[in-house]
């Protein structure tokens, strides 16, 4: 056994840390797809999005199109770029694009994200676990959910989270074919029995589209900005790979989220009343699957939640790799211990503050978005100076704390601050950057025209 043990630290630490973090770059099209799509599938937006079924009934089907707008949004724009500069964190771009300003606030921005979003999912499955057995005590079960990913994460890096991945696709697949149809079956429901209940403008005031556009937009623009999609794309073997892995997500992503949505949409078709909806997923795992079927639902929930965590653990090391100067090319060793830092930071944080972090992501949000002109100008605009970036960030930061700060709480602030602010933002970085574009030819010719 002491043997076993030796033998599997002794590849763990001679690994490199390109291939600990990014696989050698060497991810085909079908895992890339696997990885991708298990990256957004995870337990806080599929009991959300569930809950937004069971609430809205079929209107609640407009939900998924939020991911699919901004995962063929992150195809489209940023898929194949991230894999043409193919750096070992998203914020290295920043470093190399812009200085060290922006690149420094680039990495405390996202590493924030990153283990915001890492607590949540732990609470995630926290609760979800603690409703199948209500005796244990969260911290110790918590401490079972970090552990595992850990063994998973620790062993292998990427390359073990991708191969998790694959399975866990498949598994889901299964699992969520048998929720649709265990709820379409024990509720009675058909299709003269939705053609008469189902109304486009039913639940038009719950789940308004102006709700569906904006958050699609916000997502798109933070999206493509994810550390944990960027490692993936750095992982590709090529950009063609990159891009069509990309797109295949995202329509599979939303094929999920819309079959797990209809599903509890059916529970409040058949007249199943619930006190609280984010309870309707786990009501269809719990009392409607046949009995033999629960703990494979058990393993597949499991594991939704545990390879999105291990994916950011992974891109939270990444990131710290790079804002340490470690070269990519030595031993894995710092990148595992960068992996027990984050999952040290998540554990805790999921525990002691994940409550009122739910309510202020929004901040981490407003933070996201005031980096989306650096990136899409970097990508697509020579012309673009640091300056010129400077000046959108601070614009991004005024806009978006004022619009937070000054709201009364409901979504219309949402909607002014995406509103008036992605042309703000993007102005203001075009006009700073043509600014100082003109005061530096201004200095030359007035160079050239001096007198000797």
């Amino acid at each position: 056994m002491q043997a076993f043990i030796r033998s599997v630290f002794k590849r763990i630490f001679n690994a490199t840390q390109e291939s600990y973090l990014l696989a050698n770059r060497n991810t085909g099209f079908f895992p890339l797809v696997a990885t991708l799509t298990m990256t957004e599938l995870n337990p806080t937006t599929l009991i959300a999005f569930s809950s937004v079924g069971y609430k809205a009934e079929l209107r609640g089907l407009l939900m998924p199109m939020i991911v699919l707008y901004s995962m063929l949004f992150y195809a489209f724009v940023a898929a194949k770029k991230w894999k043409m500069f193919n750096g070992t964190c998203v914020t290295e771009f920043f470093y190399q694009r812009y200085g060290r300003g922006i690149g420094r606030f680039s990495q405390i921005v996202l590493f924030l994200s990153m283990l915001g979003l890492s607590a949540t999912y732990i609470k995630a499955m926290t609760v979800f676990f603690v409703f199948v057995n209500p005796g244990i005590d969260t911290w110790t079960l918590s401490m079972i959910i970090v552990t595992i990913c850990l063994l998973i994460t620790l062993k292998g890096g990427l390359n073990a989270v991708i191969r998790m991945d694959i399975i866990s696709v498949g598994l889901v697949v299964f699992l969520l074919i048998f929720c649709f149809h265990t709820s379409w079956h024990d509720n009675n429901i058909n299709f003269s029995f939705l053609k008469d209940n189902f109304s486009v403008s039913k639940y038009e005031e719950l789940l308004p589209l102006k709700f569906i556009c904006i958050y699609s937009i916000l997502s798109s623009f933070t999206y493509i900005l994810m550390p944990a999609y960027g490692q993936k794309i750095f992982s590709a073997k090529n950009e063609k790979i990159a891009y069509s892995a990309a797109l295949s997500s995202a329509l599979l992503v939303f094929l999920f989220y819309a079959i797990a949505i209809a599903s509890t949409g059916f529970l409040k078709l058949g007249g199943i009343v619930l006190d609280n909806a984010e309870e309707a997923f786990p009501y269809i795992l719990h009392n409607l699957l046949p009995s033999v079927l629960k703990p494979i639902a058990y393993v597949v929930f499991f594991l939704i939640g545990s390879t999105t965590i291990c994916g950011v653990w992974s891109a939270m090391a990444a990131l710290l790799v790079v804002a340490f100067k470690k070269n990519e090319t030595t031993s894995a060793n710092f990148s595992i211990y960068m992996v027990l830092v984050s999952a040290v930071l998540s554990y805790f944080m999921g525990n002691l503050f994940v409550d009122n972090l739910l309510d202020k992501l929004i901040l981490v949000n407003i933070l996201i978005f005031s980096l989306s002109f650096a990136l899409i100008a970097g990508f697509y605009w020579k012309g673009v100076t640091t300056q010129g970036v400077y000046v959108s960030v601070v614009v991004g930061l005024l806009w978006g704390g004022l619009s937070f700060f000054f709201s009364e709480g409901d979504f219309n602030h949402t909607w002014r601050w995406m509103a008036y602010g992605i042309p703000l933002i993007f102005g203001a970085g075009v006009g700073a950057s043509l600014f100082s574009i003109s005061k530096i030819f201004m200095f030359r010719r007035l160079q050239h025209d001096a007198p000797n």
